[in-house]
């Protein structure tokens, strides 16, 4: 487990704990059951000291913080924070910082707990686009072209809360210099290759990708639904599985103008 600092949360187990009690807040649990259900999450973080004492400061502090601190956790914590223990694992350099920190944990949960705080119930995201619809756009540029989307399916991948249940659609692109006349001529045209390595963790001879919710206001507004159609797929996408990778979608170039840019530069080569 990494430490890049000396605060409650600048560590891997009380940052993985936070995540995980607001996560099953979000999903809609109550009090006690967020409580529980975190305990069962990081019962391997109880069997080591240092993680240990880590997952039970980073623990109370956020449920502290949501105002939901109950007497366990808070027992917890401040016996960690008066044993030797707790400073000794420090280096001289971070003993004083890492005292005040703590000091300053003990002196928030024995005060009045803040206000309880109200959280909104996350619910699964399901996309708007269904397995074998079929969109096109025109696509501008040096080489413009029709660009035809076609949704193979969905994956669950859970970008907001752990385990909530996200959907997400994989698809894939194609090209055509003019418009088709039958949606079943979508069949002969080959698969786009993109490089996708930021955008999925999969083997490179897949054509899919994953499309992110960020994309879907830019997708209905470009787009122009064809057809639901059952197209023929990729014979060696289909004998793999789909690994999503982490990426930024909210950054500077999002979902949509990141996949055109990669469609141009396939179109230059």
């Amino acid at each position: 487990m990494g430490v890049w600092g000396t605060g409650v949360f600048q560590n891997d187990s009380a940052d993985d704990v936070k995540e995980i009690y607001i996560s099953s807040l979000k999903k809609g649990l109550s009090d006690e059951q967020a409580y529980t259900y975190t305990l069962s999450e990081i019962s391997d973080y109880l069997c080591a000291e240092e993680t240990y004492i880590d997952s039970w400061l980073g623990l109370a502090s956020i449920m502290n913080k949501y105002g939901r601190l109950n007497n366990d956790a808070k027992s917890h914590a401040i016996k960690i924070i008066d044993s030797m223990n707790e400073i000794d694992r420090w280096s001289d350099i971070d003993k004083p910082k890492r005292k005040r920190v703590i000091e300053n944990l003990k002196k928030q949960l024995l005060a009045p707990q803040p206000e309880r705080r109200a959280i909104k119930v996350a619910k699964p995201r399901v996309p708007e686009i269904k397995p074998n619809d079929v969109y096109y756009y025109f696509l501008d540029g040096a080489k413009p072209c029709y660009i035809y989307v076609l949704v193979d399916s969905w994956v669950t991948y859970d970008l907001r809360v752990k385990d909530l249940g996200d959907k997400l659609p994989i698809i894939y692109l194609k090209c055509s210099k003019m418009l088709l006349d039958s949606k079943s001529d979508i069949d002969s045209l080959p698969f786009l290759e993109l490089d996708v390595s930021n955008l999925i963790r999969n083997n490179a001879d897949d054509k899919r990708i994953l499309m992110h919710p960020n994309g879907f206001r830019a997708f209905k507004k470009e787009m122009i639904f064809l057809d639901n159609y059952s197209f023929k797929r990729d014979v060696i996408s289909q004998n793999k599985i789909i690994k999503p990778n982490e990426w930024d979608y909210k950054g500077k170039h999002g979902m949509w103008e990141t996949l055109n840019d990669r469609i141009k530069s396939v179109l230059r080569e």
